[in-house]
């Protein structure tokens, strides 16, 4: 009897040192996570320098022009001051001719000189007035180009460290938890029932979920803003699609929350990329499980033409109006309590576009929020 208990225990201790290198190789994998979003940082600050710099650029080549108006206009002057000397010179040459020759034919030769010089000088004026304008166009234009580039280099710093902040916030929350409860279980001396470590380990499990889905998320936008996220159109079964995400989705929702299929009987074999497709439609779902607290999430789908209209419905706190269309913004959140980094929709909305077609939210819904994706049949 005690060589059986004595072996039990002996196999209990055994699992649990199972237990406690697989959470150590969790730990080390999320710390090898955190060093390559590190370089992410510095890779960022990096562009955020070298946009001070064209933004410094772009203010001396500015002054470099201030410097050349100037010269030119200094140029005018001079030509002006030596006009007018040569005006002085023809008169003063008049007013000899006519003190030598007082006849009608030599007046008529100085007012026709006369005449010439001030024609002449009238021209040249002219010409350097048009050309003053044409400088003061160009300047113009130079300077609107050089504050829309300093603006577009603000705005891009103010982007970049509204990203750093978000996912600095996102990351701290899981990763304290996977640290926290991490040491908790691998206390030896810890007095823990079985269940209470499997809650533990549950919670560390769910927090390496949430991290690795801001990761992904984070690698999907670096994609898209490289151009290298490209779709591969196959016939995909919906109603497949449908009930796998549905599948995936479970447990996610809050408690008493009903997860609910609008699909109908004989599916439709449809011409999309389905890793995108899914990944859109489970970015809606996930974004509905936040919001809804009490009630039903629905996925459906219907072809109207030739269309698939999809939508996801839930009966949670809804969206207003006026932000039907900031939601799909980069960074958005709503609500500032809620986990996420705000780059699930935006991420659906460049999908969707990538499909061809369109995403909304339903503003004629007020039972909660309903989400809308237009998927072309060909």
């Amino acid at each position: 009897m005690q060589l059986d208990q004595l072996a039990e225990y002996s196999s209990m201790m055994d699992n649990d040192r199972l237990k406690a290198e697989k959470n150590d190789l969790a730990l080390k994998n999320a710390a090898m996570s955190i060093l390559q979003l590190q370089s992410k940082q510095k890779f960022m600050i990096l562009d955020k320098e070298h946009n001070r710099l064209l933004l410094r650029n772009a203010n001396l080549e500015l002054n470099n022009r201030d410097l050349q108006l100037i010269s030119q206009q200094a140029k005018i002057s001079q030509q002006h001051a030596e006009m007018q000397r040569q005006k002085e010179k023809s008169k003063r040459m008049t007013e000899e001719s006519f003190a030598k020759e007082r006849n009608d034919t030599l007046i008529m030769i100085i007012l026709a000189i006369t005449l010439i010089a001030v024609f002449a000088y009238a021209v040249v004026r002219t010409r350097a007035a048009r050309r003053i304008r044409r400088e003061m166009m160009k300047e113009a234009e130079a300077r609107r180009e050089a504050q829309e580039a300093r603006e577009e280099a603000m705005k891009a710093d103010r982007l970049k460290s509204l990203f750093l902040q978000n996912v600095s916030h996102e990351i701290r929350t899981p990763l304290n938890a996977i640290v926290g409860f991490s040491s908790v279980v691998s206390d030896p001396e810890g007095d823990y029932t079985p269940d209470e470590r499997k809650e533990f380990v549950d919670l560390i499990q769910s927090n390496s979920e949430l991290l690795t889905t801001l990761v992904n998320d984070i690698l999907d936008l670096s994609k898209m803003e490289s151009g290298s996220y490209k779709v591969n159109p196959e016939p995909k079964n919906l109603n497949d699609i449908c009930k796998g995400i549905l599948s995936s989705i479970s447990g996610h929702q809050a408690p008493g929350v009903e997860l609910k299929l609008d699909i109908p009987q004989e599916s439709i074999t449809l011409l999309t990329d389905g890793m995108r497709l899914t990944q859109l439609l489970t970015n809606l779902m996930t974004n509905a499980c936040k919001y809804t607290e009490r009630g039903s999430i629905t996925l459906g789908y219907s072809r109207q033409g030739e269309s698939v209209v999809f939508t996801v419905t839930d009966t949670g706190s809804g969206i207003a109006p006026e932000n039907a269309e900031i939601i799909f913004q980069r960074f958005e959140k709503l609500d500032s309590f809620k986990q996420g980094t705000g780059l699930g929709l935006n991420i659906c909305k460049h999908i969707a576009q990538l499909l061809d077609g369109e995403i909304c939210l339903d503003t004629n819904y007020t039972s909660g929020a309903r989400f809308v994706f237009v998927h072309p049949m060909k």
